[in-house]
């Protein structure tokens, strides 16, 4: 949707709202990556870790939260690219 917004008039009505439509839900992901990676730090935290799997499961939710932030990031800067569009 967003790259058939991106090369239509941005001032048409139909690009508008399927601006809107996408700035919607890119913000709608980036809230519910912030909600995991916060839920994914409390977890990979608040359990004592003693095995070597559970240890290397500890490892793989530290990774996956790095992951999800960095994608929460992206969420972010996507957000402000179709604010841009809209301006």
């Amino acid at each position: 949707m967003l790259l058939l917004a991106a090369t239509a008039d941005p001032s048409t009505s139909e690009a508008l709202w399927a601006l809107a439509q996408a700035l919607a839900d890119v913000r709608a992901a980036g809230a519910a990556l912030d909600d995991a990676a916060g839920d994914l730090f409390v977890l990979s935290r608040d359990t004592e870790w003693r095995s070597d799997g559970v240890t290397a499961l500890c490892d793989a939710l530290g990774d996956l939260t790095t992951r999800t932030r960095v994608a929460a990031a992206d969420a972010g800067v996507h957000e402000a690219r179709i604010m841009s569009v809209m301006s």
